[in-house]
């Protein structure tokens, strides 16, 4: 319906043409049954050479199914083998529709889409040039701030080595030194150690003689002493001399040491200064490719620019050839539309004229039909005239009351009356019994409305009565809460400030009550931004200053001490022993403190699976002030005998207590 709708309006306006694909239809189009290709050169059929999403995959199949792909070779092998409407092509270009149609080859010509896309494809590619191009700057600048860099890091490095050279030569220098005094002072120690081999000699000699000459003992050892303190001065000297020896050694050591870490400095920057020659050299290299990269693209560039000159040439050729075939189009199209406008001028003509004469057609025909009637109607009249009155129509002669009336206002006054006595209806004849009815209806209903309407009256009095009333006493009974509330309040936070406040005070009946509580040292904060705690005790200020407002003979709590403290439940218990005296509280709970405060304590025990019992016990002092159990459930069963005995069962609890210093154990 979609598309019927568009080629409707592309039709009644000239838009042109449109070709629409409804993909809906495509998918469900049966499956083609294609034939089986006898032949080696046959590839595939056309669909399985394509690949598409799901939802194309019908329209990939309605175009393709029918195309056979097929080797180059003689192609009326498998074309004969086609049945109507299939078709082949092979991947050089050749399309086969059937044995007699062949198309194929290339064409110099490019459509103005072509073009485009020839244009937009050159462009994409001198973008791409360009964007190499400047890559390629890039790297060459980088490139060459990375040479400009090594070069520098060489001249600093050529630098270091000509200190480094400096002091090899200092250096070796002191190296030659050193070894020249090394060698002084071996010859040093050497001539030493001769003069004591010497002196050695001559005191083995003189001993030789002394014992062969007998020398007396005193010559003997002036002698030896003498000889004892050349050879301790010679000893003396001999160990400055090896002390200077071995500090000279230690220092050439050193040198040495020092030779080797420059040696190897110097070839360490020597091997680094060879690396960054090959560095430069590499750069360079790629420098000068880069160059004749950056010129190839420059030159490919510039033909592309020249390539796209010529085909922009040729577009505004083709353009301004457009412009005038367009022009000539719009022309034809202005005939076209003239024509046409002036044929849709005639045929509304002709479409008003047969109108017309259908509607002149149409009312001839109602004129007809409509005398038919009137005669069908006049001899109707004459016949009922002539049955009923004996009254022959054509002999009555009928008088003009007035004259002076015109023949038409005549018969627009008879037309009127007819119509009044149409809308009158049938004469009813009970008429006068229902208005008698209807009447006495009124009359009733009447008297009911004054009754409601006095009831209504009357209620609303009372109902203004009763709010006053109600009013006052809700009232002074809120004001009187609100007193106990504040008291009750400060005294079981030993302190702080509380109120209820009317949220509407106009309409206190209808209006909603605002609790307001701020404890001892806090800000002023709603119940609801109140600790479990804090809300508790508010509650239960709240509950005492309105059963001190109506006192009751028993209250039952439930569990009221659960959330509050050790501090808060010793004022609560407080508050209850101040309230005992005229009323007796129940209280269910589970806390020591209450629990030890309590007169009467009853417990639920389960002794045997599935059956409850009552255990209860109550707490009295004696004389000494020790505390006294009491089993209730005794005193009761002797005070009431008449109580039954499941009841008494119940009551009569097996358990033993006994006092211990102060506490109660059960």
């Amino acid at each position: 319906n979609t598309v019927d709708s568009i080629i409707d309006y592309l039709k009644e306006e000239n838009k042109g043409r449109a070709g629409f694909i409804i993909l809906d239809e495509a998918n469900s189009v049966a499956t083609v049954s294609r034939p089986t290709i006898n032949s080696n050169r046959f590839l595939d059929w056309g669909d399985r050479f394509v690949s598409v999403s799901d939802e194309l995959n019908g329209l990939a199949k309605l175009l393709l199914s029918r195309v056979a792909v097929m080797g180059p070779g003689d192609e009326n092998e498998i074309v004969s083998q086609l049945p109507p409407y299939f078709e082949a092509v092979t991947p050089d270009g050749k399309f086969f529709r059937n044995i007699a149609i062949v198309s194929g080859g290339s064409s110099d010509e490019t459509s103005l889409l072509g073009r485009r896309e020839k244009v937009a494809h050159q462009e994409r590619v001198i973008a791409e040039l360009t964007q190499r191009i400047n890559s390629l700057k890039e790297s060459r600048d980088k490139i060459t701030a990375t040479i400009g860099a090594k070069q520098a890091e060489l001249k600093t490095v050529l630098a270091d080595i000509g200190l480094l050279d400096e002091e090899l030569e200092r250096l070796e220098k002191d190296l030659i030194a050193v070894k020249y005094d090394s060698q002084t002072i071996q010859n040093d120690i050497a001539r030493l150690n001769n003069e004591r081999s010497i002196q050695n000699q001559k005191l083995e000699m003189l001993k030789g003689r002394q014992y062969k000459l007998n020398l007396s003992h005193d010559q003997l050892a002036i002698e030896r002493d003498r000889l004892t303190r050349a050879r301790d001065e010679h000893n003396d000297l001999l160990a400055q001399l090896e002390a200077e020896s071995e500090e000279i050694e230690k220092r050439l050591s050193n040198l040495q040491i020092k030779l080797v870490e420059q040696k190897s400095k110097k070839q360490q920057l020597e091997t680094q200064i060879s690396h960054t020659r090959e560095l430069i050299s590499d750069v360079e290299q790629n420098s000068a490719v880069k160059s004749e990269e950056i010129l190839t693209a420059e030159g490919e560039a510039k033909a592309a620019n020249e390539k796209i000159f010529i085909l922009e040439k040729e577009l505004k050729t083709t353009f301004e050839s457009r412009a005038a075939l367009t022009e000539k189009q719009t022309k034809l199209r202005e005939e076209r539309e003239s024509l046409q406008s002036e044929i849709d001028r005639r045929e509304k003509e002709v479409k008003g004229i047969r109108q017309s004469r259908e509607e002149t057609g149409s009312q001839l025909h109602n004129i007809e039909i409509r005398i038919t009637e009137i005669e069908s109607e006049i001899r109707n009249i004459v016949e009922n005239l002539k049955g009923e009155s004996n009254v022959n129509a054509d002999e009555i002669t009928a008088e003009v009351p007035n004259s002076e009336i015109p023949e038409e206002k005549r018969r627009e006054r008879m037309l009127e009356l007819k119509e009044s006595i149409r809308n009158m209806g049938a004469v009813n004849l009970l008429a006068l019994e229902e208005y008698r009815e209807f009447s006495e209806r009124q009359e009733f209903l009447s008297t009911q409305l004054n009754d409601l309407l006095n009831a209504k009256s009357t209620l609303q009095t009372t109902i203004t009565k009763i709010n006053s009333t109600a009013k006052k006493l809700f009232i002074n009974t809120f004001e009187e809460v609100r007193g106990n509330f504040k008291k009750v309040f400060e005294e079981l936070f030993t302190g702080g400030e509380a109120d209820v406040r009317l949220s509407n005070p106009d309409d206190p009946l209808e209006s909603p009550i605002e609790i307001i509580a701020r404890p001892r040292g806090k800000k002023l904060l709603s119940i609801a931004q109140m600790s479990g705690g804090e809300r508790a005790l508010t509650a239960i200020s709240l509950l005492f200053a309105i059963y001190l407002t109506k006192p009751s003979p028993f209250c039952v709590l439930d569990e009221v001490d659960a959330p509050l403290d050790d501090a808060n439940i010793k004022r609560f218990l407080k508050l209850i022993k101040t309230f005992s005296d005229e009323t007796q509280f129940i209280i269910i709970t589970h806390n020591k403190l209450t629990m030890e405060a309590a007169h009467v304590l009853y417990g639920i025990t389960m002794e045997n699976p599935g059956v409850s019992k009552v255990v209860s016990v109550r707490f009295d002092a004696d004389e000494n002030g020790a505390a006294v159990d009491n089993f209730i459930g005794d005193t009761m069963v002797k005070r009431r005998p008449d109580i039954p005995e499941s009841i008494k069962k119940r009551l009569m609890g097996d358990v033993s207590v006994k006092s211990t210093e102060g506490s109660t154990e059960a």
